[in-house]
């Protein structure tokens, strides 16, 4: 140090005592050193300053230097933790110390914590305004939706994802072709009503629409009602709930808009709803005039693409309507479906997907026509008779593959059959007479060309698999009550069944059932000429050559 090395020079040569270091040789004289003047610098320190924060001073979030007590340190997994220790590491770390006012501190007066400043109180009329302002009223309801799932999911947080003691049940559970999975039921809006009408949204593979008619014992709710209902949550509310002044005889989400919901009515009426807006009565209405429907709506579907669509309707007046999603005000086109000059009460309507022209629909005088919109023979072409009973639903073949099956068509009917057409031949292909009851509905799987699922008045959901077995059901479920509505999830996997009572159903396919195999397309073909070729000898039996008796 050269402070300490010029000290000692000075204090020597003033005559002091030298520094007991010294060396012997040193005290007697020899090897005396010369003492010369050094020159002393002077360095100025600056005091430590001591920094305070309080808690509206914001820092970076810098590493720091030394060690930080935390309760996931990996690196000390295993080790033994001393109480000891871990206190005086607590009382090492530094402390965030809160500043007075400064005119406390210069006076030396005892700090003093600033009170809080209390919030205004809103009077009756600021809260009553804000309860009901648009904003707060959208963001209450969709808040609550949220919060309903979360409170309602029912997670096992136990699972063993190691299999385990739950290998059995698995065993048993894969063994089953169809299971209940869920049901919808609103205590308000199910109850004393039946469902009339489904429908999965191509959009939200989760949302499934349920119609209602009017419920008779509740004259001041409203006779029409339409439910959204969520499978993906374990909520027991609709997600949406629309509702009109007449009773809900068809209903459908519109294709190509997410956030629309077309629907048509026992007065005649075609109504849409928008999610969007608050309100839960029609956005749109078409009029009650004869240019249009003059009875109940029973059928509604959304045709064409995304850049030019229509909406059709089909009513028991024997008119076929098209419309602009646009403008209900009135109909785009009118077409009269008539046989010999006389009208056909359409029950059921429904189009090829992949043809916007030509279309099949069942009537109650026990026969099925083919049409077409548009052309010189625009309206009914041909009539398919067969069933001894009025015809209450007609479903086109959805799934599409190498092979196009689009002229095959089901039709169900009262007559407690289920018969399988050939558009290209105008025939019966086969007929299927399992149920016990009258036939309220049925519809082709989306993906797997060869299923296709038939509902009766006792509840009972058959899935045939044509080909697997033609005279018995690949699976079959039960519900409690008569199924009016039955229609399949776009991936084939869930069904939806409502019943009369007002329940939606949701059944789960196995993926056995559900999916197609990679000769699918090619064995149903082949089952279809079978068919054809029985179907053909039994009416060729069934003639009575001359000297034979009737088959009986």
């Amino acid at each position: 140090n050269p402070h300490l090395k010029s000290e000692q020079s000075e204090f020597a040569a003033a005559g002091g005592p030298e520094s007991p270091r010294s060396s012997p040789k040193r005290e007697a004289g020899v090897g005396a050193k010369k003492l010369t003047v050094s020159q002393v610098t002077q360095t100025t320190v600056v005091a430590k300053e001591t920094v305070n924060y309080c808690k509206e001073t914001q820092t970076m979030n810098l590493e720091p230097e030394r060690d930080v007590l935390t309760y996931d340190e990996s690196e000390r997994e295993g080790e033994g933790v001393n109480a000891a220790e871990a206190l005086a590491e607590l009382q090492r770390m530094p402390h965030v110390q809160e500043l007075v006012a400064a005119g406390a501190a210069a006076d030396g007066a005892a700090p003093v914590a600033a009170e809080p400043e209390k919030p205004r109180e809103l009077s009756d009329e600021e809260r009553q305004q804000i309860l009901l302002s648009e904003s707060f009223v959208r963001f209450f309801d969709k808040t609550a939706r949220v919060m309903e799932r979360a409170l309602a999911e029912d997670v096992d947080i136990f699972i063993d994802y190691s299999g385990g003691s739950g290998d059995t049940e698995l065993g048993e559970t894969a063994k089953q072709q169809v299971k209940q999975q869920r049901v919808f039921y609103d205590d308000r809006w199910s109850r004393n009503r039946c469902v009339t009408a489904l429908d999965w949204s191509p959009h939200f593979p989760e949302l499934c629409l349920a119609a209602y008619n009017a419920n008779e014992d509740a004259p001041q709710e409203p006779d029409g009602v339409v439910c959204v209902w969520n499978v993906k949550f374990r909520k027991d509310s609709p997600e949406f709930v629309f509702h009109c002044q007449s009773p809900v005889t068809s209903a459908c989400f519109a294709k190509f808009h997410r956030n629309l919901i077309v629907g048509g009515t026992y007065s005649g009426q075609v109504v849409l709803w928008d999610n969007r807006t608050p309100r839960r009565t029609p956005v749109q209405r078409s009029p009650l005039s004869s240019t249009a429907h003059t009875q109940p709506v029973l059928s509604v579907c959304v045709l064409g693409s995304e850049n030019a669509h229509n909406l059709v309707s089909a009513s028991s007046d024997g008119r076929l309507c098209t419309w602009s999603l646009d403008m209900l005000s009135q109909p785009q086109e009118t077409l009269d479906l008539q046989r010999q000059n006389r009208p056909v009460p359409a029950t059921c309507l429904d189009f090829a997907p992949s043809d916007a022209n030509h279309f099949v629909v069942g009537s109650e005088d026990y026969s099925m026509y083919t049409g077409c919109r548009h052309g010189a023979k625009a309206g009914i072409m041909d009539a398919l008779d067969g069933h001894q009973g009025p015809v209450s639903a007609v479903a086109t073949h959805r799934a599409t593959g190498p092979v196009d099956l689009g002229h095959i068509v089901l039709s169900a009917s009262f007559d407690w059959t289920v018969r399988l057409w050939s558009l290209r031949d105008l025939g019966t292909v086969h007929v299927f007479e399992e149920t016990s009851d009258y036939v309220m509905d049925l519809c082709w799987s989306p993906v797997n060309p060869a299923l296709f699922c038939a509902a009766d008045a006792l509840g009972r959901l058959d899935f045939w698999q044509l080909n697997l077995d033609t005279e018995q059901a690949a699976a079959r479920a039960q519900c409690d009550a008569a199924v009016n509505r039955c229609r399949f999830s776009d991936s084939g996997l869930l069904l939806g069944a409502g019943d009369h009572l007002g329940r939606l159903t949701v059944f789960e396919l196995a993926d056995s059932l559900a999916s197609p195999r990679q000769e699918e397309w090619k064995l149903l073909g082949r089952t279809l000429h079978e068919l054809k070729q029985a179907t053909a000898e039994l009416a060729a039996a069934e003639q009575d050559p001359p000297g034979v008796g009737p088959i009986r």
